[in-house]
Order: C-alpha cells, then sequence, then structure tokens
C-alpha cells in the first residue's frame, strides 16, 4: 500500500512540477497568479488553489509520516554505518597527511637537484647553439674568402663558385646569422659576388651556342645546377626561344604586315598597273625572305636546344645519380627536343592555316611555288640532320621526310601544285597539235623543245624531293601518254611511198614527208628525255616512272621506221632484182647499153639504183634527224650488198660476154655504192667491208676456170652458199638452182633463203643436186638402152661442177658435224 501510494504521488502529474531541478516557488506562484489556469484544473480562484496545495501539503507529510513508521529500524541501521564511515574517513585523512608530509619531504630533496640540472642543460643546450652558430660562422667566412678567390680565377671556376655560393645560402638557411656584424657586412659582397657568377654563367652559355661548344655550356648550366636552378633557367630559355619563334611566325604569314611593307605609292595614272605589279613581286619576295629567316631562326634555337639536350643527357645530379635530362623532362612533361619540336610545329601549323584562310595570296603564293617552300623545309631538315641524324630515323619507311612536322604542315599544297602541274604539262602537249594554216600538223622541234624544256622544269623543280618527283613523274608519264598514244598515231600514215610523186618530180610524196617528221619528233622527244635521265642517273624515281612512256614512244617511233625503212628495202630489192631481166648469155656487146656516171657502160638497173640511191638519201635520209640514222642506212646498205650478191649469183646462163657484162655492173655497182656511203657518212669497214671484199672476189670469180675453184685460197672471201650458187650457174642446164627446180622466181627464192637458215639452204640445194643426178643416171640408163655393147659409166655423164659441189657440200657437213 505504501508502495503504491508512493507510486501515486511520483506519477501524479499534479506534482511532477514540483520533482523538478529547476522548480522556483516565486515563479510557479506568479503563475498562478497572472494564468487562469494552472496544473490543477481550470480555476480563476486563487484560494481554491492555495488550499488545495495545503491539502496536498497535509497528503505529503502524512506519507512521509507512514514511511518513517514502516521504516524506522532501517533508517536506524542506516545511522549506525554512518558513524562507522565517519571513522573510516577520518582513519584515511590521517594516513593521507601522513603521505602527504613524507610527499613534502621528498620534494625538497628532488626539486633543488632538478632546478639546478636543468640550469645546466639550458647552458649546455646555449653552448651547443653557440658552438654551432660559431662553426657555421667559421665556415661562412671560410667560404667567403674561397668564393672571392674563386671568382677572381678564371671563367671554368665559376662551377666551383656557384657552389661555395649554395654552400653559404644553405648555412644562411640552416641558422640564423642575423645581427652577427661580421655577416652583415659579407652580404653586399656575397650578393655582388652571385650576380657576378650568374653573368657568367649567362655569358658562357650564350658563349656557347654562337660557337657550339658543350663544354661551355655544360660548365654554365653547372652552375646554375649548383645554385639549384637549373630547371628555371631551362624553362626560361626554352620559353624565349618558343616565344621569339612565335613572333617571328606571326610576322611571316601576316599578309597585312607583308602589304605594308612592300606598298609604295604612285602618282601616275599609267603605270598603276605597273606598280600593282611590282607591289606583288615585291611581296612575294618579302614572303620568301621572310620565310627564310624564320627557318634560320627556327634552325638557330634548335641547335641550341639540342646542345642543351647533349648536355644534359651526359652530366648527372651528384646527390640523387639521376641524369639532369630526366629532371628537365619532368618540368616539360616530356623529352625537351620533342617538346620543342612539337610546339613549334603546332604554332607552325596553326598560323599557316589561319593566314591561308584570311589571304587568298598566301594560298596562291604557297600553291603555285610549292616547289620552293617544300625545298625551304626539306634544307632546314637536312641541316638539323648534320647534328641530328636520328632526325630521319624516326619512321622506318621510305617516306620519313613527308612524316616530319613542318613538312606534313605544307603538304595541303601538295595536291592543287600537281593538279597545276598536270594542266600545265597537257596545255603544252595540246598547244604542239593545234592546227596549222600552213605546214604539217606534226608537232616541230620548237613544239617537242617547249615540251621538253616544261618537263625539265618540272623536274628540277621537284627532284629534290622523291615523293614529289614521283607524282610530277607521273604527271609527266601521263602526258606522255596522251603524246604518243591519242595524239600522235592518227599523223602516222600507214601507206608511205618511198618513190617520187611523178616521174617529173623529184620530190618526197607528203605521207612519207610526214612520217619523216613524226619520226624526227620522236627521236628528238625520246633522247632528251632519256638525257634528262641520265642527268640525274640516281633518280630511280623518274627511271621508273618514265621507262613506260620512253618505250611507248620507242614502239611508236619504230611502228613509224619499220614500215618505211622496209619499203626503201623492197623498192631496192625490186630494183636488183631486174638483174634477171638483163640478157646475159650474149655473144657481141648490146647496143642498149647505158653510160654510168663514171664513164663506163652498166646495165639499166645499176643506173636505176644510183639514181634511187641519190634520191633516198637527198630526199628521205637527209630529212631525218637522228643518230639512229646511220644505223637504218648502215642496215639498208648490207642489204642491197647481200641481196645484189645473191641475185648475180643466180645468173644462169651466162657466156663470156655476160660475165664482162656483169663486171661492169658490178663495178660500177661499186662506185655508186661507195659514192652512197661517203654522203651518207657510212665508212666501209667491219661488216660492209667484208660485203665489198666479196662483191670484189665475186667479181675476179667470173673469169677463173672450174679447175681452181676447188682450192680454198682462190674463194677466200666467197661463202659456201654464194660459191655453190655460181657453180649452180656456171653448170650446164640440167643442174639447175632450186627456183629453176621447183618453178620458183628469184624473188620467191630470196624470200625462202631469208626466212630459213644456211643448214636448211644446204639441205635444199643437197636435193637439187640429188635430183640432178637421179636425171642423169635415168638418162644413161635410156643411153645404154639404144646404144647396146658400148660401155659407159653413169659418172662419167655427171657435169665437172657437180663434182665440185658435192665436195663442198661433204665439207660443210662434215665440219657443221664437227662444230
Amino acid at each position: 500500500m505504501n508502495n503504491s501510494s508512493q507510486k501515486t504521488i511520483v506519477e501524479n502529474p499534479d506534482y511532477q512540477p514540483f520533482m523538478e531541478d529547476s522548480f522556483e516557488p516565486t515563479q510557479y506562484v506568479g503563475m498562478i497568479v497572472q494564468n487562469s489556469q494552472v496544473a490543477f484544473g481550470p480555476t480563476s480562484d486563487i484560494s481554491s488553489n492555495i488550499a488545495k496545495l495545503n491539502y496536498s501539503l497535509e497528503y505529503i507529510k502524512k506519507n512521509l509520516f507512514e514511511q518513517i513508521t514502516n521504516n524506522y529500524e532501517s533508517l536506524l541501521q542506516q545511522i549506525d554505518n554512518v558513524e562507522m564511515f565517519e571513522n573510516v574517513i577520518k582513519q584515511m585523512q590521517e594516513n593521507l597527511m601522513e603521505i602527504f608530509q613524507t610527499y613534502e619531504r621528498l620534494k625538497l630533496k628532488i626539486n633543488i637537484p632538478y632546478q639546478e640540472m636543468e640550469g645546466y642543460i639550458t647552458q649546455l643546450k646555449n653552448i651547443q647553439k653557440a658552438a654551432e652558430i660559431l662553426r657555421h660562422l667559421i665556415r661562412f667566412l671560410y667560404l667567403v674568402k674561397r668564393l672571392e678567390n674563386q671568382v677572381k680565377s678564371e671563367d671554368r671556376e665559376v662551377a666551383k663558385a656557384a657552389l661555395s655560393l649554395n654552400e653559404i645560402d644553405m648555412i644562411l638557411k640552416e641558422s640564423d646569422l642575423s645581427g652577427i656584424d661580421i655577416v652583415d657586412n659579407e652580404m653586399e659582397n656575397i650578393n655582388d659576388i652571385r650576380k657576378k657568377i650568374i653573368e657568367k654563367a649567362d655569358i658562357l652559355i650564350e658563349k656557347s651556342f654562337q660557337s657550339q661548344n658543350q663544354s661551355d655550356l655544360a660548365i654554365g648550366l653547372q652552375v646554375y645546377a649548383n645554385l639549384d636552378k637549373m630547371s628555371e633557367k631551362i624553362q626560361s630559355l626554352f620559353n624565349s626561344f618558343i616565344n621569339d619563334i612565335k613572333v617571328k611566325i606571326n610576322e611571316t604569314f601576316n599578309a597585312s604586315l607583308l602589304t605594308k611593307e612592300t606598298q609604295t605609292r604612285t602618282f601616275s595614272l599609267l603605270g598603276g598597273i605597273d606598280n600593282r605589279l611590282a607591289n606583288n613581286s615585291k611581296k612575294t619576295m618579302a614572303l620568301w625572305n621572310n620565310l627564310e629567316n624564320l627557318l634560320d631562326l627556327y634552325y638557330k634555337y634548335y641547335i641550341k636546344v639540342y646542345l642543351i639536350d647533349r648536355v644534359l643527357s651526359r652530366k648527372r645530379n651528384p646527390i640523387t645519380h639521376s641524369s639532369y635530362n630526366d629532371e628537365i623532362t619532368k618540368v616539360l612533361n616530356g623529352n625537351i627536343m620533342a617538346v620543342f619540336s612539337k610546339k613549334i610545329s603546332d604554332l607552325f601549323d596553326k598560323q599557316l592555316k589561319q593566314s591561308i584562310k584570311t589571304s587568298t595570296y598566301l594560298q596562291q603564293v604557297f600553291q603555285t611555288e610549292y616547289p620552293r617552300l617544300l625545298r625551304s623545309v626539306t634544307d632546314f631538315y637536312s641541316r638539323i640532320a648534320l647534328f641530328n641524324p636520328e632526325i630521319f630515323n624516326d619512321s622506318n619507311d621510305s617516306n620519313s621526310k613527308n612524316e616530319l612536322p613542318l613538312i606534313h604542315s605544307i603538304k595541303i599544297f601538295e595536291a592543287v601544285y600537281v593538279n597545276k602541274s598536270q594542266t600545265k604539262l597537257n596545255d603544252c602537249i595540246m598547244k604542239a597539235f593545234n592546227e596549222r594554216y600552213q605546214g604539217s600538223p606534226v608537232p616541230t622541234r620548237d613544239d617537242i623543245n617547249r615540251i621538253l624544256n616544261t618537263i625539265s622544269s618540272e623536274i628540277d623543280l621537284s627532284r629534290f624531293d622523291d615523293h614529289l618527283l614521283q607524282q610530277i613523274s607521273q604527271n609527266i608519264s601521263r602526258s606522255l601518254t596522251t603524246f604518243t598514244t591519242i595524239k600522235c598515231p592518227p599523223l602516222v600514215h600507214a601507206d608511205v611511198p618511198v618513190v617520187p610523186i611523178t616521174a617529173t618530180s623529184s620530190f618526197c610524196p607528203s605521207a612519207t614527208t610526214q612520217n619523216i617528221e613524226m619520226i624526227n619528233a620522236l627521236w628528238w622527244l625520246q633522247e632528251n628525255l632519256w638525257k634528262m635521265i641520265e642527268e640525274g642517273s640516281t633518280d630511280e624515281v623518274l627511271r621508273n616512272e618514265l621507262q613506260l612512256p620512253l618505250e611507248e614512244i620507242y614502239k611508236l617511233l619504230c611502228s613509224v621506221v619499220e614500215p618505211l625503212m622496209f619499203n626503201i628495202t623492197k623498192h631496192i630489192e625490186g630494183i636488183l632484182l631486174k638483174i634477171h631481166k638483163e640478157d646475159f648469155n650474149i655473144n657481141s656487146q648490146s647496143n642498149n647499153r647505158m653510160v654510168s656516171s663514171e664513164g663506163g657502160q652498166c646495165s639499166s638497173y645499176v643506173l636505176e639504183l644510183g639514181n634511187y640511191l641519190k634520191w633516198i638519201k637527198r630526199e628521205i635520209f637527209n630529212r631525218i634527224k637522228c643518230t639512229e640514222n646511220k644505223e637504218w642506212i648502215h642496215s639498208i646498205a648490207i642489204r642491197i650488198l647481200d641481196y645484189f650478191t645473191r641475185q648475180m649469183s643466180l645468173l644462169k646462163p651466162m657466156s663470156e660476154q655476160g660475165q664482162l657484162k656483169l663486171a661492169s655492173d658490178i663495178t660500177t655497182m661499186e662506185y655508186y655504192l661507195n659514192q652512197w656511203f661517203t654522203d651518207c657518212g657510212i665508212k666501209n669497214e667491219n661488216d660492209i667491208f667484208i660485203k665489198t671484199q666479196t662483191i670484189k672476189a665475186y667479181k675476179s670469180l667470173l673469169f677463173k676456170p672450174i679447175e681452181l675453184l676447188s682450192d680454198p685460197y682462190q674463194t677466200a672471201h666467197i661463202p659456201t652458199t654464194l660459191l655453190l650458187h655460181h657453180l649452180f650457174g656456171r653448170a650446164p642446164p640440167e643442174l639447175m638452182l632450186p627456183h629453176e627446180r621447183f618453178g620458183w622466181t628469184g624473188e620467191h627464192y630470196s624470200e625462202w633463203i631469208d626466212s630459213h637458215t644456211e643448214e636448211e639452204l644446204m639441205e635444199l640445194l643437197s636435193k637439187c643436186l640429188e635430183a640432178y643426178a637421179e636425171d642423169q643416171n635415168r638418162n644413161c640408163k635410156k643411153g645404154e638402152g639404144e646404144e647396146k655393147g658400148q660401155s659407159s659409166s653413169s659418172s662419167s655423164s655427171f657435169c665437172e661442177e657437180y663434182k665440185l659441189i658435192s665436195q663442198l657440200l661433204s665439207k660443210y657437213k662434215t665440219d657443221n658435224n664437227k662444230s
């Protein structure tokens, strides 16, 4: 019950305000007075509230009394416990007092020595500080003295002086020597020496850049390294190089600035156009001068950066033992050479593209004179390669130059220039074939020279760069292909007459003349193109690209020359074939013999051939302006000699008067041929000499008896086939030549000989000889049947020439089998 009542009081919300620690009676009374509602319920009567409080007070007292009555034994026990606790506490206080007194005694024994020791420690620290300052001061004075001596020595000792100065700075940083008179007095001197050292280092660096002396540069940079300012110095130099080149790049590609520099004023109305042209010329000249100056400046700073890179890569930090180049690489975020080249190329590329966007003048100049621009940049890299050969080894392909930064930037102009070059070449080709009011439509030598000059100009402008030369060579190849496959073939006549137009006229036919002009044009073009290639013998690109068009030119030239030479040869052969229309089986001097130019008599075909040789010399070969002209004449001469000796060996039958007639023809023929050789500049030597000796030997062969022909000495200059034909001609009609036996003409037989080998000819002659023997044997058998009782042998019916021919054929077969 007590617990329940206690619980009721504690949990009753009306008593909650009185249980709070922050309860204030005055505030509570003021609240009851001021408010119309208090914790006991809504009322406006203060007296009723007081009554309630009194009731509550009585109620609490009652409950308190009940609690004491019910728990008095427990309360009395607690009073006893309190007295016991007081005794314990009193005892503890006495013990604590004793401990305190003991503490005070110990304090007196320890404190005094401690204070004395603390004083000694303080004195020791001060002494140590003073000693440290004194050591630093002594070192400082020593370094100052050494520094003064090092500064007075030669420039190469400046790095040691910088090291001493850096040590002085470290002493001043580590120790506070301010306020010491001797130190303060030296500071001004040290600052002056610092300025001198830095000045000497800068002089050494600048001097090394001019003389490219890496030793001086190493000393200058070592000064800054000893002063712990190398990174700052390198960055300062690097930024100054970049800024100078940047300013020069902006000046070079500033079209408005070029205009202001080169513009001239004029007060003449008539001279306005000339002045504008002059201004443009000056402007272009100034542009190229500025570009050259820019590249010279870039080259100058590139060499400086290269020298810095070489020196830094060789020197090492004595503390970290790492290369100074590695330290600078960390500062610049890359190798100094690579970063420098990258920054300059980016500036160059950016400014160039901006300039050509705003200035059509710059765009036109660089497109038109792209080879000059490329050559300037290429020469720049070639100069650099003398110091840094690795610049061309960064790329493994053959076009490593094209990957270089500046060259890559200007490649935007290459395509336009190549197209303009192609147009220029094509226009030159077309102009050479323009219709003329008079003359042949074939290009003249002047036209070919204009084409060659254009080609030579384009090659010379691009010869320094293999890539550009290849593209220009391809343009030239395409233009020459147009020349040889499209423009020239329609002007070549397939039917080429090689005789005068009429019997009364000695002029060359127009078709032949036009073909000769085409021969001259093609040969002149081919010859000079080969000269261009041989002049640049190292230009394999040019040789490879022009190989195909040169072959096409040669094929076209051959297609024009060969029909002409073939027709000339055929006409000459036709004249020589007229020898078979002459009668050489005569018994007296003929009355229709003609008088030759040398005063003797000759056949009509000899005189006709002599006149024709003079005509082709005058009207054809004199018009052909080729060095191969003599070779063509030489081949015709050989053919004349061979064909003439062959045809005269086929003459049958022939009387003594006929032999004299043929000898006279041979003599006249020799005269005409020697005169023609001389006029054409052909020397009578080598194979021609052999052929002429054969003709002379054949002329004497006509009058030798058959018995002597078996002697090799008598027929030394006569070929076996010619000697066999001569023996067939001397033989009786029964021993027929191949064309007689098979019913061929002399022309047909000559064509057969030309298309077959000498062995096949010998076999054919053997068959003719065998056929003759069979005929004779058959005739002998018939004769034996008619004349019985008479002895005869088949061999006695064979002619004398048969035996000699058989011997010659047997000897030829024996020699052929041995070989």
